[in-house]
């Protein structure tokens, strides 16, 4: 038995080099990034700053390379002491039925 499915024709993704820069100016205050076209994407970089928008999905990626290999630049995470995150955790276990 076949079953019809409807076939839908998507647009490829608009490239939109004004909203690139605008990005890069936005999230990492790359004011004045240059534009280039390498290999299927659009990338606006100043100097150590790089946002791109790949061509195929219309996704974008960002990237401050400066801070990218700085740990002190990275938040630390905090946990909870062990005292207080296994009794949260056993608060939340259910006793298992006999037998099973």
């Amino acid at each position: 038995m076949s079953l019809p499915l409807p076939v839908y024709e998507l647009e490829p993704p608009k490239r939109d080099a004004k909203r690139l820069t605008s990005l890069a100016a936005e999230v990492f205050g790359a004011e004045s990034s240059q534009l280039a076209e390498p290999d299927g994407r659009t990338v606006a970089r100043q100097d150590q700053v790089a946002v791109e928008q790949d061509h195929g999905s219309g996704g974008f990626f960002g990237a401050d390379h400066e801070r990218l290999r700085a740990p002190s630049e990275r938040p630390t995470p905090t946990y909870p002491p062990n005292s207080a995150a296994q009794g949260g955790g056993q608060g939340r276990l259910r006793p298992t039925p006999a037998g099973g």
